[in-house]
């Protein structure tokens, strides 16, 4: 291996943003992983996503093109793979449009497959702030279907934020199973988000929910009757000392 790039994957114009989000899978299930490509600035900022499949010859042309529905609503800004969320063995896309009417959000999961299209599968609604602003995924009841984590960081008069759960089956709707709501004014939460396998070894997927602006990040165990209170709080009272919580509440 070199520094030389073997392939370069590039936008159209300026101004697109090629790149702002990138993942990756084995969508298609060929056994090469393939590129998911974010680019939310395509036509008018309605954005655009692209899967291009790996190979044993791997070019730079998209084998699937994922397009948003409106001027400036940003699809792709965030994008990556939700895991398998339908339980077919695919691994599964979601790419969110976190402007999506006037700043709602909303965002798209798409079914992996061998012949995976760029029809929309399942599409999740957001209420306000951003809905969208960070995904991740992994299956937190152990039910053998992937579940989707979506973050509305500005959600609330006040940005305090909000977290959506979705559990993943066949099929899956787009109602929230868990809401997460960030704990006071500012707390952005959703801002950043991440499933982070499984922490404590009981064979169900975790997630933690930052709250940078305040210092703290809550992780929450996963479970057949997960709840919405913090398993664990790390919060930075002072500079350089953190405190664990165990599901205990921050007031």
């Amino acid at each position: 291996m070199n520094n030389v790039a073997d392939i370069i994957l590039t936008g159209e114009t300026t101004g697109r943003y090629l790149g702002e989000s990138v993942s990756s899978a084995d969508f298609n299930k060929d056994g090469f992983s393939d590129v998911l490509v974010g680019e939310p600035g395509y036509n008018s900022n309605t954005g655009r996503a692209h899967i291009f499949f790996g190979g044993a010859i791997m070019n730079n042309i998209p084998d699937v093109t994922m397009t948003g529905e409106s001027n400036n609503s940003y699809f792709g800004m965030v994008s990556s793979s939700a895991d398998d969320v339908n339980g077919d063995s695919y691994p599964d896309v979601i790419v969110s449009a976190m402007n999506y009417g006037g700043e709602t959000g909303r965002a798209y999961i798409y079914y992996g497959g061998s012949s995976m299209n760029n029809a929309v599968d399942l599409t999740l609604n957001g209420e306000n702030g951003h809905f969208g602003s960070w995904t991740a995924a992994g299956d937190m009841n152990g039910d053998g279907y992937s579940d989707v984590i979506i973050g509305a960081y500005r959600y609330g008069s006040d940005d305090r934020g909000k977290v959506y759960l979705y559990h993943g089956g066949n099929p899956m709707n787009n109602s929230p199973d868990l809401i997460f709501l960030g704990k006071e004014s500012g707390s952005l939460l959703g801002n950043t988000l991440a499933g982070v396998g499984d922490l404590n070894k009981d064979g169900y997927s975790d997630i933690i929910l930052p709250e940078a602006t305040k210092g703290r990040a809550y992780v929450h165990f996963g479970g057949a009757l997960m709840d919405t209170v913090a398993d664990i709080i790390n919060y930075q009272d002072t500079p350089g000392r953190i405190m664990l919580l165990f599901r205990q509440e921050v007031i």
